[in-house]
């Protein structure tokens, strides 16, 4: 088991092709996008917390109008309960409902500084669309009467403003850039592994390798093992060099490495068990790797790597934990956003640890290392 181990890590350290896609491009996406999309994901503020809707209980038409000038304010049918739910939910910075001379403001407490603005807007926008219609009126109402008789009654008093804190429902933080893209393609490309797995056990064959191992007597089961444990050791590797990476080029913190380190483990049992299972199956390597790549980058799509989750309609969000990748990403990231450690992300261990133990039996069951001998 051992020198085949050997022999294999050797090779592929050697093989610029290995180092490149398991070092090189995933080190590059993750920094050119990390740096090209930095504030795309707002510092980890969802876009649509921007919208602010607006709930006409008894309508103010020049309110109406003035309020509705302001970006992001958008006129809903559904009443206030709705409005301070998104509030609540943190699908909305904030809510205006109006009710005739009453302007009520319901805001997040987790955005002060925000809602502060928002509030000085709303009130000045007020003002100054509410002078304007009283000075269309009072215009109108000069030729018909007296000037003092209307300054008396031609100017209706000015809207009450008054705004109220909204409790908001505990949400996991949305990553940034960087905890977005040094997990995603972390993950990413250690699935690449599967197609690294089924090169080695396919050029073995042509190189005429395996059969002479067989030749040696050497049991199956000390043949996969020591074919799978390099493999297995660059995924450790690969991760450790990604993680560094942001750490020290972004500034990515990193509050439990133990974790980390347990979280990649499990996933790099996944993803050779994975690389066996599509190894089990070809007939030929370029079949094989076909395979492999197609799903690497699919599951990855699928899986969350790319796009953040929040960004993702809900059924896109289902359909990530029916992936590993889509585990791994929630595991990665519940210990890079939220500091959690192994107590809280250990669901998501096990079932990376079952995805591969699935992966490892099926293969297994059809797996002969004949078939790739031969």
């Amino acid at each position: 088991m051992w020198p085949i181990a050997m022999k294999d890590f050797w090779i592929y350290l050697r093989d610029r092709g290995t180092i490149v896609n398991l070092f090189v491009l995933p080190l590059m996406f993750a920094v050119v996008l990390t740096a090209a999309l930095g504030g795309v994901f707002g510092g980890g503020t969802p876009a649509a917390t921007m919208k602010v809707p607006l709930v006409l209980e008894q309508p103010n038409p020049a309110v109406t109008q003035a309020v509705q000038r302001l970006p992001g304010v958008v006129l809903t049918r559904e009443g206030a309960g709705a409005a301070r739910s998104a509030v609540a939910s943190g699908s909305a910075l904030a809510a205006i409902v109006v009710r005739g001379q009453h302007v009520m403001i319901w805001q997040s407490p987790t955005e002060p500084a925000t809602a502060s603005l928002f509030r000085g807007a709303v009130a000045s926008a007020i003002s100054a669309g509410v002078s304007r219609a009283d000075l269309a009126t009072l215009i109108a109402r000069i030729g018909r009467t007296s000037a003092g008789r209307t300054l008396a009654a031609g100017l209706s008093p000015m809207p009450a403003v008054t705004h109220l804190a909204v409790g908001v429902t505990r949400q996991a933080p949305h990553p940034s850039a960087v905890e977005q893209y040094v997990p995603g393609f972390t993950v990413a490309f250690l699935f690449f592994i599967a197609a690294t797995i089924v090169q080695s056990f396919f050029s073995e064959r042509e190189r005429g390798t395996m059969a002479r191992i067989r030749v040696a007597s050497t049991s199956p089961r000390a043949i996969l093992a020591g074919k799978l444990i390099p493999t297995f050791a660059m995924g450790i590797i690969q991760a450790v060099v990604m993680f560094a990476a942001g750490h020290w080029l972004f500034g990515l913190a990193l509050p439990n490495p133990a974790a980390l380190l347990a979280v990649t483990v499990a996933i790099s049992v996944a993803a050779n068990g994975l690389g066996l299972l599509v190894t089990s199956y070809a007939r030929t390597q370029s079949q094989a790797q076909n395979v492999a790549t197609l799903l690497v980058f699919l599951l990855a799509a699928v899986g969350g790597c790319y796009v953040p989750r929040f960004y993702m309609p809900p059924i896109m969000r289902s359909l990530a934990l029916a992936t590993p990748q889509g585990w791994a990403m929630r595991a990665y990231q519940a210990i890079l956003l939220q500091g959690q450690g192994l107590g809280h992300v250990w669901p998501n261990l096990a079932v990376l640890m079952g995805f591969g133990l699935v992966f490892f039996v099926v293969a297994l069951l059809r797996f002969r290392v004949d078939q790739v001998a031969a």
